[in-house]
């Protein structure tokens, strides 16, 4: 009973330990309306009690997720407590532009959801996003098409990445193609996908109650087999 119990308990933690939204990578959060808001501004004010942001412009996806977009929302006053940014190694100053994903944690304070990049301008039409080498979104291949995205104010969605190739292209909503990236060969280990639907889905909590409940599942499917495994093993021949 005991191996039972143990087997049970790290299927639960593995399951508990994936995302909650697991099938969306990151950039096609940042792009779908996967924050409550996607705000370019300047850090106004570092202290230890926070940074407050200045807004300069907020970035609306024309296409949201097929499950767990947000409402978006522009508020006037955003305070971010902790901060790093996902494109440099540098820390974050007073007077730096900055592009935030954030989700409202209390009141005007916010969260960051799917990471904070430093930018050059709070002009979304014209700002750049500097790349250092790293992984996930600090790649050069990713963050030309978060920037080109962000350039269009979130009018193109539809991006194609050749890692083997070094490309990355966008479509815009015509149809016609233009190429944002070309570089080094790079890995995508998931392609960014234009979710099918864009009806009413499932709210984040629903969606976390639903991983509860198919965790549950999994781990009494589990413990019942090898229960039963254990009994059959223990009877005489």
């Amino acid at each position: 009973m005991k191996k039972l119990f143990v087997a049970a308990l790290l299927l639960f933690s593995l399951l508990f330990s994936l995302p909650a939204a697991a099938a969306e990578d990151a950039f096609t959060q940042l792009t779908h309306n996967g924050q409550a808001c996607l705000v370019v501004g300047t850090i106004d004010r570092k202290d230890r009690t926070g940074m407050l942001i200045a807004p300069a412009a907020f970035i609306k996806s024309s296409a949201d997720l097929a499950q767990g977009s947000y409402e978006q929302i522009e508020p006037e006053t955003i305070i971010v407590k902790e901060m790093s940014y996902s494109n440099t190694a540098e820390e974050p100053k007073r007077g730096d532009s900055v592009l935030l994903s954030l989700v409202r944690d209390s009141g005007d304070r916010y969260l960051i959801q799917w990471g904070a990049y430093r930018v050059d301008s709070t002009d979304p039409a014209a700002l750049a996003i500097p790349a250092e080498e790293g992984e996930g979104l600090t790649d050069a291949a990713h963050l030309a098409a978060l920037q080109y995205f962000v350039n269009q104010g979130g009018a193109v969605t539809e991006f194609t990445f050749d890692g083997a190739a070094g490309l990355v292209t966008a479509t815009a909503a015509d149809g016609s193609e233009i190429q944002v990236y070309s570089g080094s060969p790079f890995t995508v280990e998931e392609e960014p996908a234009v979710p099918e639907s864009t009806a009413a889905q499932p709210t984040p909590e629903e969606e976390g109650a639903d991983m509860v409940t198919a965790a549950l599942v999994a781990c009494a499917a589990v413990a019942a087999f090898l229960y039963v495994k254990n009994r059959v093993n223990k009877q005489p021949f």
